[in-house]
């Protein structure tokens, strides 16, 4: 084509619907009085972004071409003739040609040379590789077209990153710039270390930094003890309430950090310690003196965590996975939750429940949706993670004893640990002292003896009288209950253990 001025528009198709896809040069990037070779290529895939612009084997800069929602919807098939030059003015075409596929931007060079002629239009093995190529570049366009978008920020390098204080929080009445830095009532950053990220964690775990190891190690005197050294987990500023034991806690924090922040040996050191393993008796002095236990007059007493306690459970029975690791699994949760609450289009709208140890790794593994947080456990007070929690509520419901005492996971363990009762004991005593041994971990006093053989004889009394209700029982759960085993005495163990299990002295650490 001999064009005079040097403007090349657009490349459109319109469809018969009056809808249309179109792409435009950004800019003048035709020479005048010159010729020169002008590709459109479309791709078929209806979209704006199947559209290209080359001149001269390269790609035209062009504007519109990334829209990836503008699409044709109608067909572009017309029965009027093909018109050539119609706006073209003080130039001249010398060549038109039509290729029946996508023209890719190495073969644009090739247009005008015998050798493009040849693969083109007569070397079949190059026709045949490229119009597979042409599959799947729609394929793979297709793809990213359905794909999410990820915006990612970058540090900008001409400056240094800062903001502004907001009067009053509002934030169109920005007041004095600040930049990055620590409080200024802690160690300062040394002039070292970068102001991001990075330097704020090298800056936290530094060896003049006093408040990270004692926010850590109060955290799991929590966890063990029920309440921190200092309650307010949450707060160790001046609105917070101050350390029970400071020194015990400054003791504590430079130890921690001394041992090379191992949490293993922490714990270790906590359980082990006289004031974990004391009792938990209580005198009517020690209630004068300590009535909330603050000094650890006596053992801590109160219901462990929800995941804690239902990997009690399944570890008491034997049925606790002991794999370490791997995916997240989905264990038993009522139907319907996650439907109730899931958008047409989430891949989380669905709940399929897991099958085999699935069902019983550790509750660590176990997939969490925030918006619908399994049953079981947010009825024992467990946070449904929307936001950070510090210190989790602690109550005492029915609804918790009906969790405890009915649930699937909690009839399971209870079912599992009755029949290897069964098989480790050929009395009734030794099948009870088995079963107190793993979940109370002591023997029963004669008194209690006493009173697990009058449950037990009521119970095998009645699934003696009611056996269809006792195989209903021993088969509820994917783990079936042993068929070999008499089934009244069976049930009448499990319900045994889920009463054992219901104990307080179970519930509580």
């Amino acid at each position: 084509m001999l064009v005079v001025s040097g403007r090349l528009s657009s490349f459109r198709l319109i469809g018969d619907h009056g809808d249309r896809i179109e792409i435009r040069s950004a800019l003048e990037q035709i020479a005048p009085f010159t010729w020169n070779t002008i590709v459109a290529a479309y791709d078929g895939s209806r979209a704006q972004s199947g559209l290209d612009l080359y001149l001269n084997g390269r790609p035209i800069l062009t504007q519109g071409r990334n829209n990836p929602n503008t699409k044709l919807n109608g067909g572009i098939g017309v029965d009027d003739p093909v018109v050539l030059g119609r706006s073209l003015v003080d130039g001249a075409i010398a060549d038109f040609r039509i290729v029946d596929r996508v023209v890719t931007e190495a073969e644009t060079g090739l247009i005008n040379d015998p050798l493009g002629h040849f693969l083109l239009r007569e070397f079949e093995p190059y026709r045949t590789l490229a119009t597979e190529q042409d599959k799947l570049n729609l394929e793979a366009k297709e793809i990213e077209r359905h794909a999410a978008t990820t915006p990612v920020m970058q540090e900008r390098t001409d400056q240094k990153p800062f903001a502004h204080t907001l009067y009053r929080g509002a934030y169109d009445q920005p007041r004095e710039r600040v930049e990055a830095a620590t409080p200024s009532v802690l160690p300062p950053m040394a002039a070292s270390l970068p102001r991001n990220r990075l330097g704020l964690a090298q800056w936290l775990f530094s060896e003049d930094q006093p408040l990270t190891a004692r926010v850590a190690v109060n955290r799991m005197w929590q966890e063990i003890f029920g309440v921190g050294l200092v309650r307010t987990t949450e707060d160790f500023g001046s609105q917070g309430e101050p350390p029970s034991n400071p020194q015990l806690l400054d003791w504590l924090a430079v130890d921690f950090e001394q041992s090379g922040w191992d949490v293993k040996r922490f714990y270790r050191q906590l359980l082990t310690s006289a004031a974990y393993r004391q009792m938990a008796v209580t005198t009517l002095r020690k209630l004068a003196e300590d009535p909330e236990n603050r000094l650890l007059s006596r053992g801590p007493r109160f219901r462990m965590d929800a995941e804690m306690l239902r990997d009690y459970v399944l570890a008491s029975s034997g049925l606790l996975a002991p794999q370490i690791g791997g995916p997240s699994v989905k264990p038993y949760q009522p139907d319907g939750i996650w439907e109730a609450v899931a958008m047409l289009g989430s891949n989380t709208r669905f709940y399929k429940q897991d099958s085999g140890t699935g069902l019983y790794r550790r509750s660590l593994y176990s997939l969490w949706k925030r918006a619908a947080p399994p049953a079981s456990m947010e009825i024992l007070n467990a946070p449904t993670r929307e936001s950070c929690t510090l210190r989790r509520e602690r109550t005492d419901t029915p609804l918790q004893a009906l969790v405890t005492m009915n649930d699937v996971q909690f009839v399971e363990a209870a079912r599992t640990l009755a029949g290897a009762a069964i098989e480790n004991g050929l009395t009734f005593a030794a099948r009870v002292a088995y079963l107190s041994s793993r979940i109370l971990m002591r023997p029963l006093t004669v008194d209690e003896q006493r009173i697990e053989r009058k449950s037990y004889d009521g119970f095998v009394s009645y699934y003696d009288a009611h056996p269809d209700d006792a195989r209903k029982f021993l088969d509820f759960g994917e783990r079936k209950g042993d068929p070999g085993l008499p089934a009244a005495e069976y049930a009448a163990l499990t319900m045994l253990a889920n009463q054992m299990f219901n104990l307080d002295e179970a519930l509580n650490q």
